[in-house]
């Protein structure tokens, strides 16, 4: 007995145990990649998070020299004195000039560049923390579209098999004399709308 009007709900029912049944034959053909594993892939391999681990130890390495005092400079310039005398004699002497010097900086400016360095390593921490996050939206919306286009083509592929039946069985039903010439047109544009997809 061929019913010629199908409710919604159960083209959805249907439907539904038709994605759900792909989606059991793909996993069961293929490994299949969990979101989680594709975020942590996505990160692993990211050359951006790369360059911003290196910002913070960049960050680190500028406190680091913050917090340093700097070294005293010694300077030295040796050499020899010829000293010539109005009689036509002379004489050599050694003759050395030495300097030592300090930078003193000005009282709180060297806490004040620790300070900044140690923001600036909370900056590159956070810049990186966010880049990170916002590559894990980007990934899961990626994943998810994904998982919703493969959907999507199964229904489509299933629509088309599905007019492709209808054809054939109202082709059927015109050749027995059960229903009008129309009947087999409709399923036939049906069947076309669905190639369109």
């Amino acid at each position: 007995l061929w019913v010629t009007k199908v409710s919604p709900m159960f083209r959805q029912a249907c439907l539904v145990v038709a994605v759900i049944v792909r989606a059991t034959a793909c996993r069961a053909e293929a490994p299949f990649l969990t979101i989680s594993e594709a975020v942590d892939e996505a990160q692993k391999h990211n050359p951006e998070i790369r360059a911003l681990s290196a910002a913070v130890v960049s960050a680190h390495g500028e406190l680091a020299t913050a917090v340093t005092w700097s070294n005293p400079d010694l300077t030295t310039e040796t050499g020899v004195r010829n000293i010539r005398s109005g009689s036509g004699s002379s004489a050599s002497e050694f003759h050395g000039l030495y300097q030592l010097s300090q930078t003193i900086e000005f009282p709180g400016k060297r806490r004040l560049r620790r300070a900044v360095a140690e923001k600036n390593i909370e900056v590159q921490e956070l810049a990186r923390t966010g880049f990170r996050n916002q590559l894990t939206i980007q990934v899961r919306h990626a994943y998810y579209t994904i998982l919703v286009s493969e959907e999507i083509l199964a229904l489509k592929e299933q629509r088309l098999t599905l007019a492709k039946a209808f054809v054939e069985s109202a082709r059927k039903k015109v050749t027995g004399g059960v229903a009008q010439e129309f009947d087999a047109t409709k399923a036939e544009v049906e069947a076309i709308a669905a190639q369109k997809e």
